[in-house]
């Protein structure tokens, strides 16, 4: 395409064309050939330019690499820095003198090193890389779209952008926290085998003093107690307690609700990262550790182990959880539409060309049939009946007589009859025309090029697109999925006339609930379960909960609910301001009271059915939930 230096200068060179063979040529040959000249080298140029673009610019290709520790890597790490490395490749027999490289960096991502761009002259077979740092903050996940490329001849004349459309994934996995986490306590009972470093009140093979015995055929010698033996004049054996391990198993809310917040701050992130430490720190103990991850409707399970590869297979589920966005909620197809019109443009150019993806003039032409219209235009064809009937034909004479000339009659007569017909062409006319103006115009384009789009990615037909035209519902559900695969947030009303969330869903309790049974049928001997869930409109509809917890400590296992806290809300009780106070700032106090009230009912039932309840803060440090989980652990009953 021709930059605006570039329409200017072919502006400039055929006037010179024109006026030096119309009229400067009878003095001069010089303007003519100049003229000429320079509109022949501007279509050489574009010759050239199109040669270099369809044979280089069309078959560029894309290598991207993830480096940590001067190695590449298949996933990156929360807190350590990455190095990111994407390759382009001029596969083609072009040549790109100039070349703009610029890396779309996945969504939230702020390089601290490095440049996500660069300039570069691309010969056959030769490449350019771009690289820079980036510092994940929060698990999740790193999504890469692409790389665009702007090309340009050296004379900055024409222009072409390409989207190299490679898309990838990597997980972001929690870090690998080094907490003192081998914390001796006593266990009541046991039916698992070792090895763990909990002790057992039996013999075994750990490290404390269980009691001292007279020597029996067959002992071991370092068994001996030779100090005791010594004393007493007889040989005393030292019988060591066992070190069990304690099972524990991991309950993460991952549902649309808990999916809410900022990028990286939302409550499944920070559930996440302390659900990352708890598996890390109970295997650090040699514990056996499991993780279900709970949605709205659905559960994941993996059952308890405590090898090196079950931990790193956690952490990819809990990275896996915290990465995904809640689902769209129903809005506007126009807000919708123009959300994604814009990311379609900048991650498919080539599927909204203009050469595939057109816009005919007789698409912004309304139809009358498509509207109410179109009963004046049936009635206003029937209207030539009504001359048949005697009565409406003599009205009519009589009409013409009195207003016209003597003899004229006929032409108002004649104009009566064809007034219907002049009606319906000037309806039909007018209403048509209105699809040709703002922002009617504008809408139409969007929806058109949104929906060959849509039909094309998902290998539709002809029918799909009018579908998506005509069809808001249908139209708005296919954009939000388009935005929703692309991790973009479509802002919407998140809350009801009612002033309840509209991702609000109680059946939620009763998957988590299912989930607790379920595991609570596996259980061996006391349990340690841990869950994380997000309880902040849901403090009334927790029976199911209470049922499964009621049954956890009915058979001796150690229950502890962790609640998030909104970092926005402040812990301390709202007291009333004087003066005059602003609505906003009221309706905030009364949210925020909402919220502290519906904390204190759920941390009320939980602890009378015999959970323990943490608020979790977004303050609140890995260290400080371990150590708060321990004491839960070595006391065995509630605190």
């Amino acid at each position: 395409m021709l930059t605006a230096r570039g329409w200017w200068f072919l502006a400039l060179s055929a006037a010179v064309l024109v006026a030096g063979v119309l009229e400067l040529g009878r003095y001069t040959p010089v303007v003519p050939v100049l003229g000429l000249m320079l509109t022949g080298w501007v279509l050489s140029e574009w010759f050239l330019f199109a040669y270099r673009t369809h044979h280089a610019a069309d078959r560029l290709r894309l290598d991207r690499v993830l480096v940590q520790g001067g190695r590449v890597v298949p996933a990156a790490w929360v807190g350590v820095p990455v190095t990111v490395r994407a390759t382009v490749t001029n596969t083609g027999t072009g040549r790109l003198p100039f070349a703009l490289l610029i890396d779309r960096l996945p969504a939230d991502a702020v390089p601290t090193a490095g440049a996500t761009s660069r300039e570069a002259s691309l010969e056959p077979g030769d490449s350019a890389r771009v690289e820079y740092t980036l510092r994940p903050d929060a698990p999740g996940e790193l999504r890469f779209e692409g790389l665009t490329v702007h090309v340009a001849d050296l004379a900055g004349l024409f222009y072409r952008r390409v989207f190299l459309r490679v898309p990838a994934e990597y997980l972001v996995l929690p870090p690998l926290a080094q907490h003192d986490a081998r914390r001796r306590t006593v266990k009541r009972f046991n039916a698992l085998p070792p090895p763990g470093i909990h002790r057992l009140r039996k013999p075994g093979s750990g490290d404390e003093l269980l009691d001292l015995r007279d020597y029996a055929p067959g002992d071991p010698p370092k068994m001996i107690a030779w100090k005791a033996s010594a004393r007493r004049g007889t040989l005393i054996t030292r019988v060591i307690e066992s070190d069990v391990p304690v099972r524990c198993v991991v309950f993460v809310d991952a549902s649309d609700a808990a999916r809410l917040g900022p990028p990286g701050r939302s409550a499944v992130v920070r559930f996440a990262g302390v659900a990352a430490a708890v598996v890390q720190a109970a295997a650090g103990n040699r514990d056996l550790v499991g993780l279900t991850v709970v949605t709205d409707a659905a559960m994941q399970v993996t059952p308890p182990a405590r090898t090196k590869v079950h931990v790193l297979k956690l952490l990819h589920a809990l990275t896996a959880a915290a990465a995904g966005l809640p689902a769209p909620l129903e809005a506007d197809a126009e807000v919708t539409a123009r959300h994604a019109l814009p990311l379609a443009q900048e991650l498919y150019p080539d599927r909204l060309d203009e050469a595939v993806n057109s816009l005919p003039f007789g698409l912004f032409w309304m139809p009358v049939t498509d509207s109410r219209w179109f009963v004046v235009i049936v009635a206003l064809l029937l209207a030539p009946l009504l001359f048949l009937n005697k009565n409406v034909l003599e009205f009519a004479a009589e009409v013409a007589r009195t207003f016209a000339y003597p003899g004229k009659s006929w032409m108002v007569f004649a104009g009566l009859a064809v007034a219907p017909a002049v009606l319906i062409g000037s309806i039909w006319v007018l209403h048509g025309v209105r699809g040709f103006l703002k922002p009617r115009m504008g809408r139409t384009a969007r929806r058109k090029q949104l929906a060959t789009l849509f039909a094309a990615l998902d290998r539709a037909g002809p029918a799909t697109v009018e579908r998506y035209l005509h069809d808001d519902a249908e139209f708005t559900r296919r954009a939000g999925d388009f935005l929703h695969a692309h991790r973009v947030r479509l802002p919407a009303d998140l809350y009801a006339a009612d002033g309840t969330s509209r991702y609000r869903n109680p059946a939620r309790l009763v998957t988590l609930a299912n989930a607790v049974t379920k595991t609570l049928s596996h259980a061996r001997d006391n349990e340690l379960y841990v869950v994380l869930v997000d309880l902040t409109d849901l403090a009334a509809d927790l029976e199911p909960l209470l049922k499964a917890v009621r049954a956890a400590r009915a058979r001796h296992h150690t229950v502890l609910v962790l609640l998030p806290w909104p970092a926005d809300v402040p812990w301390a009780d709202w007291t009333p301001a004087r003066g005059k106070v602003k609505l906003a700032a009221l309706v905030r106090e009364v949210l925020d009271a909402r919220t502290r009230q519906n904390f204190d009912l759920a941390r009320r039932l939980l602890t009378k059915a015999g959970a323990t309840v943490l608020r979790l803060d977004a303050a609140d440090s890995v260290r400080l939930v371990l150590a708060r989980l321990d004491q839960v652990r070595a006391a065995g009953v509630r605190r």
